[in-house]
């Protein structure tokens, strides 16, 4: 079940070693928790980094986007203006442009969402998904 790479996220997660390579990182940027960053990445002016959080090579972050929780973002990746990104997996290659919220979810490779897509662990008739099944 997709759901179980959540939970295996989780778990690496517990040992992270921070490391911010040669990221750029800017001016108030603040990171509140665990943070692995690669190389050649950037992170912009006002985003907010909480929880246990790793970002890939090459990938621009922001400006003012919220990633939070325990989450993993691949090589490649964009998270632009206004972005919240919850507990999920954003796989190599993935485009999260602004005003977009991802929130316990999985994203495979070389995914671009709309602008003000949602994406959550809340069904229609607003009850949670049943990890177990």
């Amino acid at each position: 079940m997709p759901w179980h790479l959540l939970d295996a996220n989780l778990i690496l997660a517990e040992n992270l070693r921070q490391s911010r390579g040669n990221a750029k990182v800017e001016k108030n940027v603040t990171i509140d928790g665990k943070l692995k960053v690669g190389k050649g990445t950037r992170i912009r002016s006002g985003s907010y980094i909480s929880g246990t959080v790793i970002i890939g090579e090459n990938c621009d972050i922001g400006p003012n986007c919220y990633i939070r929780g325990t989450t993993t973002i691949g090589n490649n990746c964009r998270i632009g203006n206004a972005v919240e990104v919850k507990n999920s997996i954003v796989m190599h290659g993935t485009n999260i442009p602004h005003h977009n919220y991802v929130g316990d979810s999985i994203l495979g490779e070389n995914c671009n969402l709309g602008s003000g897509t949602k994406v959550a662990n809340l069904k229609l008739d607003e009850s949670n998904i049943d990890r177990k099944h």
